[in-house]
Parts: C-alpha cells; structure tokens; sequence
C-alpha cells in the first residue's frame, strides 16, 4: 500500500464523515450559525480522527487478510459500535431496562450504514 492510497483513503473517509455530521445537524436542529471556535475545531477534529483510525483498521485488515469480506467486517463493526455505544450511553429512569424502540434501531442502522460506506470507500482507496 502505498502512502498516497493511505492519505487519500483517509481523506475521502474524513470528508464523508463531516459531510454525514453536517447532514446530521442539519436535519437535528436545522441550519444554524456557526458554532464558536473551540467548537468548531472539535466537530472538525473528532470526525478526522475517527477516519484516521477507521483507515488504520482497515489498512491492517486489507494488508493482511485481503479485500474480501469488507462488507461484512464493517457491518459488524458498525453494529458494534452504533449499536452497543448507544445501549450502553442509553440512560432509561432508574429499574426499568432500556428498550430497543424505533428511533434507536434506525440510529443504529444509519450509523452502521455511515461505517459500511466508510468501508468502500476504503475498500476503493486502499
């Protein structure tokens, strides 16, 4: 793999990822003003870095087992991310379980389905 497939696998992923956080505040609250500049530059940092390491994942996978399977491996991962990271932060009133409803499931599919084009891109790049 060469450096330049890494970088650029990199910075497709970071510019998918702050376009869907984009769309997702868009859609959350509608279009706003910018946020001050501290803010700013953690929307801008956390999603870079999350590409950064999501291309890291898959440069150890793609270099050691291969490209097949990519769409499994980020459907799982995305699972397990999106799904478990919002059970566990999932804060129902004290004795009651929390519960798998609507807008949890299609939270969870479209944070699955945020890694799964993450992969392809990846899968494409690397």
């Amino acid at each position: 793999m060469s450096p330049f497939g890494f970088l650029s696998g990199w910075a497709l992923v970071a510019l998918w990822f702050l376009a869907w956080q984009a769309g997702a505040k868009r859609r959350a609250r509608g279009v706003g003003t910018a946020p001050p500049g501290s803010a700013l530059v953690a929307r801008l940092l956390m999603p870079m870095l999350e590409a950064l390491l999501l291309t890291l994942f898959a440069a150890f996978w793609f270099a050691s087992l291969g490209h097949g399977g990519w769409l499994l491996l980020f459907a799982v991962l995305g699972l397990l991310i999106e799904g478990a990271v919002r059970l566990r932060h999932a804060t129902p009133p004290a004795g009651v379980p929390p519960t798998l409803d609507l807008a949890w499931c299609t939270s969870t599919v479209l944070g699955t389905l945020r890694l799964v084009v993450a992969g392809a891109l990846l899968d494409w790049r690397l």
